[in-house]
């Protein structure tokens, strides 16, 4: 049998089993109910045990390896327990409905037969702080309750209840709320029983919170990646790859998952449960299958989805071998800096731009690092002017953000006024291992500027590229720029979506805006896609949700 037979064999019985106790626990005169649930211990609370086993069946489905701790040892306490309550303990129904009692056992041994035959499916792990945790929090709730029991019950003892209720009775009525080892106590009174109707209530809540902190997906915690990040940085070396894998190394918001022989390996971030990988993996090609095999399988132990964002179309194939889906979510503009210097620099629009601001004494800088502190004092006012634009906002992962020591690791290229202050910058990527290409990220301006102060910072700055050997320049991704009309019936409905985002964002974010101020500079357009699991529609949002709180800082 297949290993999702299995587990879904198992997963079945057990919810089967669950939604059988509700119903019956519906009807409290059901002929056979005593010989049908596991013991007597049990028959008093069949709705918690149902739900409990409906929620044990979801979580065994999922293949955690806790659930399947508490499948295993729920069971055999069952057994144990009917075993006892049938064949050892004496009551007025031994001898009777001995058929429903076979069949009841046989269903228990069964159960625990497929739990310990097929343990090793269960290897998904959950988070051991939010367990801790969330145990904490179970414990702390679980006193209050009794202090406030205790106390409910003593004080409204003769008045609500008719009776005298001293302490130990107090503890034992508060513990035993389903009325398993005692007499059901009864309210007369309106406070009474809203009194027991909230003890009942915060107990529940109680055993929730505490089902759900056992079953938390491992939380992506950041530990010092010195020794991986320079793994990363040898790989990007030894690639050859794109400027933009700077990225990979910065910000330090990402762990990295490395080829044994760490000849390959890839960044990523885990967030609502999504192991994001920046990018391609890098490193040696042939080892990227093995590579995001392996990759999938840890994840799989975590409790985590696999995606990647800003991927090429170099790779596609190794994907959708391995089972993925990709959407297009636009595109790089990428500059040829001769063509763009020796041809389109020359048009109208950009000899207007540089007269302009000629005329009105605005020069432009190279600033190499380390920086003066006034320098990075001026960047950063610059940078906060920029920012307060509304919409505006500093965003990591898979981009960098305004800080003193990224400033620092950076090459900045400025506009001066004609008073010499710093009025727009623009920072190159220190990616050394790509040669031909430079990228930019940060491209910012005070608020009080003239007009197309953007454009005359990206002119001179592509003319001191050229003078320093770079061949293209990366302008970044334009975000839904390209989406293509001939995609497949899935993807018809993203493609819908986010051409109507195109068409209609501006009131957030002007797209349209970003490719046409692109566009002037006559790049060639590099398609950038988000990969992914599962329904294309479900699978690409939950992705994008996830992208969306890994960049926020």
């Amino acid at each position: 049998m297949k290993k999702n037979l299995k587990i879904y064999l198992i997963s079945s019985l057990i919810v089967l089993h669950g939604i059988f106790l509700l119903i019956i626990s519906l009807d409290k005169d059901f002929t056979y109910k005593k010989y049908l649930l596991q013991s007597s211990f049990f028959v008093n609370f069949s709705v918690l045990l149902g739900l409990s086993l409906v929620f044990l069946s979801i979580q065994l489905l999922r293949a955690k390896k806790n659930a399947w701790i508490i499948g295993i040892t729920l069971y055999i306490t069952m057994t144990v327990l009917f075993i006892y309550d049938e064949f050892f303990k004496r009551t007025p129904y031994i001898g009777k409905v001995t058929l429903l009692k076979g069949v009841n056992l046989i269903f228990l041994v069964l159960l625990i037969y497929f739990l310990t035959k097929w343990r090793k499916l269960y290897k998904v792990k959950s988070d051991i702080t939010s367990l801790r945790f969330g145990l904490l929090i179970f414990t702390i709730v679980m006193i209050i309750m009794i202090i406030y029991g205790v106390s409910g019950f003593m004080l409204m003892d003769k008045s609500d209840f008719h009776r005298e209720l001293n302490f130990t009775t107090s503890l034992h009525y508060t513990i035993d709320q389903f009325n398993i080892t005692t007499q059901p106590l009864r309210p007369y009174t309106k406070k009474a029983r809203l009194f027991m109707d909230s003890l009942s209530t915060v107990s529940f809540l109680a055993i929730v919170y505490g089902l759900f902190a056992i079953f938390q997906p491992i939380r992506f915690r950041y530990e010092d990646q010195s020794d991986s990040r320079k793994s990363m940085e040898n790989l990007l070396n030894y690639s050859g790859s794109e400027s933009e894998d700077f990225f990979k190394i910065w910000p330090h918001d990402k762990k990295y998952y490395l080829y044994e022989d760490l000849k390959a390996g890839l960044a990523y971030k885990v967030s609502k449960g999504m192991a994001i990988c920046l990018g391609d993996p890098v490193g040696d090609s042939r080892k990227f299958k093995k590579l995001i095999t392996n990759f999938q399988k840890d994840c799989y132990i975590n409790n985590w989805n696999v995606s990647f964002v800003h991927a090429t179309d170099k790779y596609l194939k190794i994907y959708k071998t391995l089972g993925f889906n990709n959407q297009l979510i636009g595109q790089e503009a990428v500059v040829d800096i001769n063509v763009f210097s020796n041809v389109t620099s020359k048009n109208k629009y950009f000899r207007h731009i540089s007269n302009k601001f000629i005329k009105q004494s605005y020069s432009c800088e190279i600033l190499t690092p380390p920086h003066n502190e006034a320098v990075l004092n001026r960047l950063e006012e610059v940078s906060k002017q920029w920012l307060s634009i509304p919409g505006r906002s500093e965003r990591g992962f898979a981009m960098g953000y305004f800080s003193r020591e990224y400033m620092n690791m950076c090459r900045v290229y400025v506009v001066r006024d004609a008073a010499s202050t710093i009025q727009a910058f623009i920072n190159l990527i220190p990616a050394e291992f790509d040669k031909e290409e430079a990228t930019y990220d940060l491209l910012r301006h005070s608020t009080n500027q003239i007009g197309n102060i953007n454009d005359y910072l990206i002119i001179n700055f592509i003319e001191y590229l050229k003078n320093n050997g770079y061949k293209k320049l990366n302008m970044g991704l334009s975000p839904l720029s390209g989406i293509d009309e001939n995609k497949t019936k899935d993807f018809s409905l993203i493609n819908t979506l986010l051409k109507l985002v195109y068409a209609n964002g501006n009131r957030f974010y002007s797209f349209q805006g970003l490719y046409r101020f692109k566009s002037k500079y006559e790049p060639t357009w590099r398609n950038r896609y988000v990969v992914f699991r599962g329904p294309s529609f479900s699978g690409f949002i939950k992705t994008m949700n996830a992208l969306v709180k890994a960049m926020h800082i």
